[in-house]
């Protein structure tokens, strides 16, 4: 999902929500529909200090996300061919950095559970929709969303990961400025000998026409004798 500050399974016939759900607003208006796919393992609390995610702590999820109506995806963690899929996103639950349903889904997660989620459009993307990144389709305005999200982990194993997300993507960077600067070095050096060849070869002309001309006006000289 794209992150506001910045930062974008039942059959659905006709955009209707699907009725295999249930509601887990606390206003029960309908808006966040879940189905449990997998459920969390009995000991997933081994694998943090808290198995549910509270509001303010940092959570580590893989997503897939589609456009309800006809499943198309246009974001994921677990596909190369699109830009989070290189592994869980990771934000801090219930502040806003994902659209409101993300957030509502989350928050009713367990470690190490799967679900399905159904997002109304006024919890997902609303009038404004959002534009696809790459081959992603966009999401148009008034939009309902579909997300299959597992919670992979909370609080300070979450939080270590999204350190080590982050060191990732800053070394990815240095590695592209090192690679653009090689390249850079690379085509500045290719220019450099071609511009000392042309001068060569220039030089080389010149003194074949000089050479042609002075074996020219030496035969006239000899003619005129």
């Amino acid at each position: 999902p794209h992150f506001s500050s910045a930062l974008c399974m039942a059959a659905i016939i006709d955009g209707a929500p699907p009725t295999d759900r249930i509601d887990i607003t606390l206003q029960k208006n309908g808006a966040v529909l879940k189905k449990l796919l997998e459920a969390a393992p009995e000991d997933g609390a081994a694998t943090g200090e808290k198995s549910q995610p509270v509001e303010g702590d940092m959570v580590s999820v893989n997503y897939t996300g589609r456009i309800a109506k006809n499943r198309a995806i246009f974001d994921s963690t677990t596909d190369i061919e699109f830009s989070r899929g290189h592994g869980p996103l990771h934000f801090p639950a219930g502040q806003g950095k994902v659209v409101q349903g993300f957030d509502v889904a989350v928050l009713s997660m367990n470690i190490g559970e799967t679900a399905s989620f159904w997002i109304r459009e006024d919890y997902g993307y609303g009038p404004q929709g959002c534009p696809g990144q790459g081959s992603a389709p966009d999401i148009e305005p008034e939009t309902d969303l579909e997300f299959e999200i597992t919670l992979v982990s909370i609080g300070e194993i979450a939080d270590n990961l999204s350190k080590a997300a982050e060191r990732e993507a800053e070394d990815r960077e240095r590695l592209r400025l090192l690679r653009a600067e090689r390249e850079e070095a690379q085509a500045k050096a290719a220019a450099d000998a071609q511009e000392k060849a042309d001068k060569k070869a220039e030089q080389d002309k010149k003194a074949a026409e000089d050479a042609a001309a002075a074996k020219a006006g030496g035969g006239e000289l000899s003619a005129k004798d």
